[in-house]
C-alpha cells in the first residue's frame, strides 16, 4: 500500500529514519515540517525501503502498530497501563539477576511457568534462600542482602526456566486497593530475530517492602499483574 493511496493521510507525508533497519530517532515530515518525532523499539515496525532511504511503502504491520503505540500513550497517560489503581507503596531491590539456581531442580524443561513468594517471616525468608540456593548444587551460598521481617515484607518474582538470554522480569509498582496489594511486573520475553545468548536463563527480582508503608494485618491478597494487565497469580498471607 502506497502513502499516496491512503485518502487519510497526504500524498506528500514521508516517514524517514537514522541508522540502517533502525527506526529510534526517526521523524515523520509534512511539507518540510516536522509533525511527529519519537523514540520506539524497531521491531514494532516493518517497513519496505527504497535505496535513497525514504519510506514509501508501509505494511499493515506498521500502521497496526502505530495505533497500537498511541493506545498505550493514551492508557499510560490515564493512569498506568494494565497496573490498578490505589495507594502507592514504596519498595526497594534486595535481589535481582538473570539465573538462579533453582532452574537445576526444574523438571519441565525450559520455558517453565513463573513463581511468586510472599516472605512474611524468618522461616519464609530462609526457605525463599535455600529455594534460590539448593544445597545440593550450590556448596557456596553467597551472603544474604539484608532483610529483617520484624519490619519488612520480602516479594519474588521468578520468571521460570527460560532456553537463551533476553528474557527479563521486574517489579515495578505495588498498588494496595480494598484491602489488596497488586504487584506490577514488566516482562519481557526475546522476538525470533532478537540476538541473544544461547544459554539457559532463569530471571528474577526480589523486592522488600516496610510493613508500616503496607499498613496491612491478618490475611492479606498479593495480586500479580503484568503490563497488559494480565493476572499471573494471587498469593494470600497472613501479615502479623
Amino acid at each position: 500500500m502506497f502513502l499516496e493511496e491512503l485518502s487519510w493521510m497526504p500524498d506528500c507525508l514521508l516517514a524517514r529514519f537514522r541508522g540502517k533497519k533502525d527506526l529510534r530517532n526517526h521523524v515523520f515530515l509534512w511539507k518540510d515540517k516536522t509533525v511527529m518525532s519519537f523514540d520506539l523499539p524497531p521491531r514494532w515496525f516493518r517497513i519496505y525501503l527504497m535505496e535513497n532511504g525514504y519510506v514509501n511503502r508501509i505494511s499493515l504491520t506498521m500502521l497496526l502498530s502505530l495505533f497500537l503505540v498511541f493506545l498505550q500513550l493514551a492508557l499510560a497517560s490515564c493512569g498506568g497501563g494494565g497496573f490498578a489503581g490505589g495507594r502507592d507503596i514504596a519498595f526497594s531491590t534486595l535481589d535481582k539477576g538473570v539465573f538462579c539456581y533453582y532452574a537445576l531442580e526444574i523438571t519441565g524443561g525450559v520455558n517453565s511457568p513463573p513463581i511468586f513468594k510472599v516472605v512474611v517471616d524468618r522461616q519464609g525468608w530462609d526457605e525463599l534462600r535455600e529455594f534460590m540456593y539448593p544445597p545440593e548444587y550450590v556448596k557456596e551460598i553467597p551472603p544474604a542482602p539484608s532483610f529483617d521481617p520484624s519490619k519488612e515484607l520480602a516479594i519474588a518474582a521468578f520468571q521460570g526456566v527460560k532456553p537463551t538470554g533476553g528474557y527479563s522480569i521486574e517489579i515495578v509498582s505495588l498498588k494496595k486497593e480494598d484491602g489488596k496489594v497488586t504487584v506490577g511486573l514488566n516482562i519481557i520475553e526475546p522476538l525470533p530475530k532478537d540476538m541473544v545468548t544461547q544459554a539457559f536463563t532463569s530471571p528474577y527480582h526480589i523486592v522488600s517492602v516496610s510493613r508500616d508503608d503496607l499498613e496491612s494485618r491478618g490475611e492479606t491478597d498479593f495480586l500479580f499483574v503484568d503490563n497488559t494487565g494480565h493476572h499471573l497469580a494471587t498469593i494470600t498471607v497472613d501479615v502479623k
